[in-house]
């Protein structure tokens, strides 16, 4: 399992900064130039700005467009975590926050093993739960 902080499990991408952006139906954010540290959005997201709101889907212009503005300013991920209901939860240093609550919606993050580092950690929400396994 992830490292866990409060009643929250921790992504192993804070203080990473987004090097790829993969479009195709689903937006794939990789964090290194391997590509095997990676989160993929599949479903639904909301982007909170301080007191704005707004939902995005995956294979929109909007949400490429917002995940390119973070790319060319160099934004990092100040803050990654998921909770065992699936949800997940980013802040970006410029305090932007990506939030999916819902749990029908599906996300997976994938990135080097803390405990093997030749391994590969998946993690994944939706569907109600939160699923982590090594590879």
């Amino acid at each position: 399992m992830p490292e866990q902080r409060g009643k929250y499990y921790v992504l192993p991408c804070e203080g990473a900064q987004i090097q790829q952006i993969r479009f195709g139906g689903i937006i794939r954010l990789d964090f290194d130039f391997s590509g095997r540290n990676h989160l993929t959005l599949i479903g639904k997201f909301q982007i909170r700005n301080y007191t704005e709101t707004f939902e995005l889907q995956p294979d929109s212009k909007e949400a490429l467009l917002f995940f390119y503005n973070l790319y060319a300013t160099g934004i990092l991920i100040e803050e990654a975590k998921a909770d065992k209901d699936g949800r997940l939860f980013l802040t970006f240093s410029n305090k932007i926050e990506l939030v999916m609550e819902e749990a029908s919606e599906c996300w997976e993050f994938s990135g080097p093993s803390k405990q093997k580092p030749y391994h590969v950690a998946s993690i994944s929400g939706g569907l109600g739960y939160l699923d982590s396994w090594v590879i």
